[in-house]
């Protein structure tokens, strides 16, 4: 079993132990609603925030994934490179696919965006993914409306499928 099915098997698990004893973990203190949950699995540590989920889907914020086994990355320029065209490759079933916008070798980080932003309402919607030293990837979705000064992070739905699949291949492209 991949680790995104571990997730996603966790937050399963989690609504119905809420739907059964008729009350919510979920925090409601005005902080980040929904669920945060972790797994490590092989030296792979996965965080997801998700704000909620039903029986088909779940509704993402955030997902971030680090390289715990501690190995020393002799390029990792290079590394990035790796990661950044696997993800090119392989994570081609969202709404969008991605492309490597910038490299930054002295600082050791590679941003990958989505390849065709979606145009909904004259702002854009587009898919970001961050690595870092070859060791972390934060993954996030975002709009920016043409009046605003700044861009907004903003949750995404993902069946349990693609959920799934995503989280694994996140996870694989740590490992190139």
């Amino acid at each position: 079993m991949g680790i995104g099915q571990k997730i996603a098997e966790k937050l399963q698990m989690t609504q119905r132990m809420e739907d059964q004893m008729s009350f919510s973990l979920k925090n409601s203190a005005g902080a980040e609603r929904g669920y945060q949950v972790e797994e490590l699995k092989n030296g792979i540590r996965v965080r997801v925030a998700v704000p909620d989920l039903d029986k088909y889907s779940f509704q993402l914020s955030k997902i971030d994934v680090f390289d715990e086994r501690g190995k020393k990355l002799p390029h990792p320029e290079n590394v990035l490179r790796k990661q950044a065209k696997f993800i090119e490759q392989e994570v081609s079933y969202l709404l969008e696919t991605f492309r490597l916008i910038e490299l930054d070798t002295q600082a050791q980080v590679a941003q990958l965006r989505s390849e065709k932003p979606l145009q909904k309402n004259q702002a854009r919607q587009y898919y970001e993914i961050v690595l870092e030293q070859g060791r972390k990837l934060n993954f996030c979705r975002y709009e920016k409306k043409p009046d605003a000064a700044e861009r907004q992070a903003m949750p995404f739905l993902l069946t349990e499928d693609s959920f799934s699949r995503l989280i694994d291949d996140l996870a694989r492209a740590m490992r190139v």
